[in-house]
């Protein structure tokens, strides 16, 4: 009930930032200047950036880097790939990837094959999103069981979570009936979620770093003390692996409707881009600063949770409800980003 509350809580302050960016009580200066553009892309970074990177981490070492090298790259090609890509879908009015591949084929099915192609590829990212807030609502509210022993609750948990997403995109989305109108609320919303997931994160590497090492020299002689940690991170990754993911990652940025959405339909002006070029890189740069430190602090403090919940695991190993509570708000926020964008812009298309 404490979690569900809390939930509702964050939904109903996003829909504070909406309603006051819609009524402007925001002004619209700061809607439309480049920081708060380079925010809302932000929402790329879901519930996969906030635990998933955590556990690619553990397992890959340094290859955690290529989510975020891969994704930031996009921009930082700006010049030769978003800005004509821009400069068409403005023209034209292309708002998503079904409007540029009818466009391009002048054909209608093109768009059709699009759309539905789309909705099956995004299910998976829209179920782990909806997952992780379940199973880190479930974990809390069974802290003394082993992972594996989590409860159906967690199915109760999603079902809950879906009807808070789905009842604040159906509020949000019915004021926003035009598909080619840019939504000041949407990227006021997304902008403010941006900032409290890398406030959290970086909280949350802090605490780590200073809380449970008692700050970077401690940090230091622990990884001194365990050189297999520094080891598995400097294990090389397959060469045509990590051309794979770099790959994966870049065209993701590009074709997922969330990301392509903010990066052209909500864009305020094309010469915000040349801010975003190095701005979106930054905020990448920054979201991937806290990882490592989280890693390295559930080893050490021997989380019985699986390394993508090390984040929730650091607030629980410290006894500290209140980092575990602002934790969960952080998944939540990541989450609950991504299913709103992704589904406003599939129902566009």
């Amino acid at each position: 009930t404490v979690l569900f509350g809390i939930a509702l809580g964050y939904l109903l302050l996003m829909f504070g930032v909406a309603w006051a960016s819609d009524s402007g009580l925001i002004p619209e200066r700061l809607l439309r200047h480049p920081f708060a553009y380079v925010l809302s892309l932000g929402v790329y970074a879901g519930a996969w950036a906030f635990y998933g990177a955590v556990d690619l981490a553990f397992n890959s070492g340094y290859g955690f880097l290529s989510y975020y090298a891969g994704t930031a790259s996009l921009l930082l090609f700006a010049p030769l790939i978003v800005v004509p890509l821009m400069r068409i879908s403005g023209a034209y009015q292309l708002n998503s990837l079904a409007d540029l591949l009818s466009f391009r084929y002048r054909s209608s099915l093109a768009g059709v094959l699009v759309t539905v192609c789309m909705i099956i590829a995004v299910m998976p990212l829209l179920a782990l999103q909806i997952r992780a807030v379940a199973t880190t609502a479930a974990i809390l509210s069974s802290i003394d069981l082993a992972p594996e022993l989590v409860p159906p609750s967690q199915h109760v948990m999603a079902l809950a979570f879906c009807a808070l997403i789905m009842l604040f995109t159906l509020i949000f989305g019915a004021r926003h009936v035009g598909a080619h109108e840019r939504h000041n609320g949407l990227v006021a919303v997304i902008a403010f979620e941006t900032i409290i997931k890398l406030l959290i994160l970086s909280m949350l590497g802090l605490v780590a770093v200073f809380g449970v090492f008692d700050g970077p020299s401690g940090l230091q002689q622990w990884l001194d003390a365990h050189p297999a940690q520094l080891q598995r991170l400097s294990t090389p990754f397959d060469e045509n692996e990590t051309r794979t993911l770099l790959m994966m990652f870049f065209a993701s940025a590009l074709s997922l409707p969330h990301m392509y959405h903010m990066l052209f339909a909500e864009n305020p002006r094309p010469n915000v881009v040349s801010q975003a070029s190095w701005g979106f890189p930054l905020l990448m740069l920054l979201l991937s600063l806290p990882i490592l430190p989280i890693l390295w602090a559930g080893i050490e403090l021997k989380s019985p949770l699986p390394p993508q919940y090390y984040a929730l695991g650091i607030g629980i190993g410290l006894r500290s409800p209140l980092i575990t509570a602002l934790t969960f708000v952080g998944g939540v926020a990541a989450a609950s980003g991504t299913i709103i964008v992704t589904t406003l812009a599939l129902s566009s298309m």
